[in-house]
């Protein structure tokens, strides 16, 4: 073999050994189009190939997650949602989650664009960072799990969120600047709305507060330019700094005897 040969076989070689590092299958079996890896009796939903640094998947349409699956006669729980499994795929329409998914990844959801619309249920107990980055069609978010995180801070396009009944904390910033947002259905066990829950969400036009909730923490609605009216319900004892601050429509609000603590600039701005 000249000099010349040996060069080209050294530069096929070093192509196929990136193409088998950098193309790498992330799955340990496909069941009905779902990709998914096992460890122990626990399945979970994965990405199909690994790029190097970029994940892909062929996910379309609506995708329903089922609770448990069947392989090589083993039977498996759906358990987890791994970091990646559906980012980039802009053909996703719907996912269903069942109630035996507890974790899902960081930007497990990221850039599926079409993405209209999701249903969280209550075993999920986390969410990873920028999970649904980049959803720019997702309209639509029912939450059940027992604590809301900063999960779709930003997120324009969402309009309407309805929370269920096992939901009992609104964390911190957990619609922070989601601006299209106009209507929020809150269930009757939510007992703190936190720090900048709602802040910077101008579109809000009106908000019930149940009878479950005892503190509204700082900055949990300032900004919300488009609020009118705000009935505090008398289960409700601390207000915080900056609450309502800069709720420019307001033209009435409902302070409660119960209400023993407001803090600074609760109400500021509010012409």
């Amino acid at each position: 073999m000249n000099r010349k040969q040996n060069k080209i076989r050294c530069i096929i070689s070093a192509l196929l050994l990136n193409f088998v590092v950098h193309n790498v299958c992330a799955y340990d079996a496909v069941i009905d189009g779902i990709y998914y890896n096992f460890s122990g009796s626990s399945a979970t939903v994965t990405y199909k190939e690994n790029y190097g640094s970029n994940y892909f998947s062929d996910y379309s349409g609506n995708i329903t997650i089922p609770e448990s699956i069947i392989w090589n006669e083993e039977i498996y729980s759906v358990t987890s949602i791994e970091k990646c499994a559906f980012s980039n795929c802009s053909d996703l329409t719907s996912v269903t989650i069942p109630n035996s998914v507890t974790s899902i990844g960081a930007v497990a959801f990221q850039y599926c664009s079409s993405l209209k619309s999701i249903t969280i249920p209550n075993s999920v107990t986390f969410i990873g960072a920028d999970a649904f980055d980049g959803c720019t069609s997702l309209s639509s978010v029912t939450l059940d799990c027992k604590e809301i995180g900063s999960w779709f801070s930003y997120l324009t396009s969402i309009k309407e969120i309805n929370l269920g009944e096992n939901v009992t904390l609104i964390g911190q910033e957990a619609f922070y600047g989601c601006t299209g947002l106009t209507s929020v259905t809150m269930g009757n066990s939510v007992t703190v709305i936190g720090l900048k829950a709602f802040l910077g969400c101008n579109s809000l036009a009106s908000i019930t507060i149940p009878r479950s909730v005892t503190t509204i923490v700082e900055a949990a609605f300032c900004g919300c330019t488009s609020l009118t009216s705000i009935n505090i319900p008398n289960s409700v004892t601390f207000i915080g700094e900056g609450a309502f601050s800069s709720c420019t429509g307001l033209t009435s609000i409902t302070i409660p005897n119960s209400v023993t603590f407001i803090g600074d600039n609760a109400f500021s701005y509010c012409i």
